[in-house]
């Protein structure tokens, strides 16, 4: 069963049907396949949600699926399941304020990911993030331009910071001054 049509014909309504083999558009939602893992838009709401498991697809800069609709994701929910946040991924949703999160500006990272990889949340509106122990990998870029970014708490006793993750500069004095950085080590 092709799981994104069963979806559209049984769950969302009103279809206006497929324009091509990996994306739906409906009047309330569409599905996009990602590999192993699936996304779930919802326009009415500004909800992108990223079903399944394992590590998300990186993404050149022009080929993220929900590109198109970048401008009005404000809350993005990542299953459990999910392992990695994949380059690009979330680059540029200048609107996006949730993730995994009721509250505007928190970003909470699923218990699953271990990596944050390059340039996959730049640009957000993010203000505060707090990185489970698991979490020991920031891409470049990752969170480069996020000029809302207040707070930046890291708990994984080791970790890798890529050139510019979080700004200009990866150094720990840096990410103090700048975003009130705590950590256990760099």
């Amino acid at each position: 069963i092709n799981l994104a049509v069963y979806v559209a014909e049984n769950v969302i309504r009103n279809c206006n049907g497929v324009e091509n083999e990996q994306v739906i558009k409906c009047r309330i939602g569409m599905m996009i396949e990602i590999a192993e893992s699936k996304a779930v838009y919802n326009e009415e709401t500004g909800e992108l949600k990223i079903l399944g498991s394992g590590a998300m697809d990186d993404f050149d800069y022009q080929d993220v699926p929900w590109d198109s609709y970048s401008s009005g994701i404000k809350t993005v929910t990542i299953s459990d399941g999910i392992t990695s946040i994949g380059d690009y991924a979330f680059q540029d949703c200048s609107t996006l304020k949730r993730l995994n999160s009721k509250t505007n500006g928190e970003f909470n990272i699923p218990a699953g990911v271990t990596r944050i990889e390059e340039d996959c949340l730049r640009a957000t509106g993010l203000v505060s993030v707090e990185f489970h122990a698991g979490v020991t990998y920031f891409g470049a870029q990752a969170f480069r331009d996020c000029k809302q970014l207040k707070e930046v708490v890291i708990k994984a006793p080791k970790y890798t910071i890529e050139a510019n993750a979080f700004g200009k500069s990866a150094s720990e004095k840096d990410l103090n001054e700048h975003y009130g950085f705590t950590a256990n080590q760099i």
